[in-house]
């Protein structure tokens, strides 16, 4: 069994928030500034509408202890690999 990590997003207006996640898809709210703080890889996915996890475009992929300051579109789902 994985246990959760922690990765954390920043809003546009300045609000931060930290997530726990596990290996697996699920979907996510919109970020342009992102913090890797786990162990594993996540991917940004653009999920096209309807078609469930990694269908679309991936956007920038972080590995574990990493920043990005642009997800290089409108993110609506993560991919996360590892464990």
């Amino acid at each position: 069994m994985f246990s959760p990590h922690r990765l954390r997003r920043e809003e546009q207006d300045g609000t931060r928030t930290v997530l726990s996640v596990t290996p697996g898809c699920d979907t996510f709210k919109t970020a342009r500034p992102v913090s890797n703080q786990t162990s594993y890889r996540i991917e940004f996915w653009h999920i096209t509408p309807g078609t469930g996890c990694g269908v679309g475009s991936k956007l920038v992929t972080l590995k574990p202890h990493t920043y990005s300051d642009d997800t290089h579109g409108t993110v609506t789902g993560i991919a996360v690999y590892g464990g």
